[in-house]
């Protein structure tokens, strides 16, 4: 397998990234909340990323296109950045359909993860998956994170309230449980 890298949006990245969304249109929509059609456009992506690097400056969410080899894989971000007392963020991924079982998603999920503990000292990570979702599920395990509860009517994903598994990991230098 080709390697597996993280890059932080730009400009340039925007026509690459409305053709890769477009492609996987359909088999994101199970999973992503509903969009409107000009988010799949070089300008609708252009506007995503200037989101994404007000976000990133405001230490509110970091977003990353995952790469294999030279080809858009997919997207990986921390969202809901939160300081004070909490210092937690939610993680979430998408993959495109043929990238899908070649543990592209484990990769950067684990890369994502050395970036929340080591570079921004986060103490918790969360993540929700669909609950008919096993592979989202299943890279999740993989990188340690533990199920902790059901959520009922969680996210608005495709159009309705869907229920989701909530998972959790926590900085192991923080823990009281490895002192």
């Amino acid at each position: 397998m080709s390697k597996v890298s993280l890059v932080v949006p730009e400009p340039h990245h925007a026509a690459e990234l409305a053709r890769f969304m477009s492609h996987n249109r359909k088999h994101f929509a199970s999973g992503e909340p509903a969009r409107m059609d000009s988010y799949y456009t070089e300008e609708g992506q252009r506007d995503a990323i200037a989101s994404w690097a007000r976000e990133r400056s405001n230490d509110t969410r970091y977003l990353w296109i995952i790469r294999l080899g030279d080809e858009i894989a997919g997207r990986i971000s921390l969202n809901s950045v939160v300081r004070g007392a909490l210092q937690s963020a939610s993680v979430g991924f998408l993959v495109g359909k043929e990238f899908g079982g070649q543990g592209v998603a484990t990769e950067a999920l684990r890369q994502t993860i050395t970036f929340a503990f080591r570079d921004i000292d986060l103490h918790r990570i969360q993540a929700e998956a669909l609950i008919d979702n096993a592979p989202s599920q299943a890279v999740l395990e993989r990188c340690g994170f533990e199920q902790y509860g059901i959520a009922e009517d969680y996210l608005r994903i495709d159009g309705q309230w869907q229920t989701h598994v909530l998972f959790q990991l926590i900085n192991p230098r923080h823990s009281s449980l490895t002192r």
